[in-house]
């Protein structure tokens, strides 16, 4: 019901599922390295493309996990196709039995532009503030001109929706650098990787006295932006 929905309230319809792509990331330390994946869903209005990946487990956008590289997702599939096409956003779209998960709403990356987000919701109006299909809410002084979005993470300037997949494919590489320099430690983010990694017995980390990596918090968009612009 809430797959049929969004189709029908959205200007865009589905265009390519299950896409396979290949990100070429260039030479590293001698070597041609290539980033393959595979794209769940992807949407067409015009000229212009959303994509989409299908969870079953929580769908939520954390710019601190993002920084810290543990939600590189959604970014990369934007990388992968900015190039050829024009991406206007990428979500992750809740798929659940039961009421296991409070949001089942799209939640993702957009710019904050209102001829784009009129697309992603034609409910949408002065009158209807609240996306019933989108993790997207309305300021009451919204115009049908100009959409005021309540700030979330995820909701981009304009301009950024690149970035953030530069940063993502930046992150990228200098992981396959550590790897490559055999400087491996066991320094997980949480518990929660050690439970379901098939190396956990293999690096012998222990979870009671082990030392975990700092989480990253309060991390906004701009300190994102900022580290691309200085490096």
């Amino acid at each position: 019901e809430i797959l049929l929905k969004q189709i029908q309230v959205s200007g865009y319809k589905p265009y390519k599922f299950e896409e396979e792509f290949t990100i070429n990331l260039g030479e590293i330390e001698n070597q041609t390295f290539l980033l393959n994946g595979r794209i769940d869903r992807i949407d067409k209005c015009g000229n212009s493309l959303i994509l989409m990946d299908y969870k079953t487990g929580k769908a939520q956008i954390e710019l601190s996990k993002f920084y810290d590289g543990r939600q590189l997702q959604l970014p990369i599939y934007i990388v992968a196709l900015s190039d050829k096409q024009n991406v206007e956003g990428a979500f992750y779209f809740p798929i659940v039995i039961g009421d296991k998960i409070k949001s089942k709403k799209l939640c993702g990356y957009f710019e904050n532009n209102t001829k784009i987000i009129k697309k992603f919701d034609k409910t949408l109006s002065p009158n209807t503030l609240k996306s019933e299909i989108i993790n997207l809410t309305l300021k009451k002084n919204s115009t049908e001109n100009f959409f005021n979005v309540y700030s979330r993470a995820g909701v981009l300037e304009d301009g950024n929706l690149s970035k953030i997949g530069e940063y993502a494919k930046d992150i990228v590489k200098s992981g396959i650098k550590e790897s490559l320099s055999g400087n491996v430690k066991a320094l997980p983010a949480d518990l929660q990787f050690c439970s379901t990694c098939p190396y956990y017995k293999l690096c012998c980390f222990n979870i009671e006295t082990g030392i975990f990596r700092d989480n990253q918090t309060g991390i906004k968009e701009n300190d994102i932006i900022e580290i691309l612009a200085n490096k």
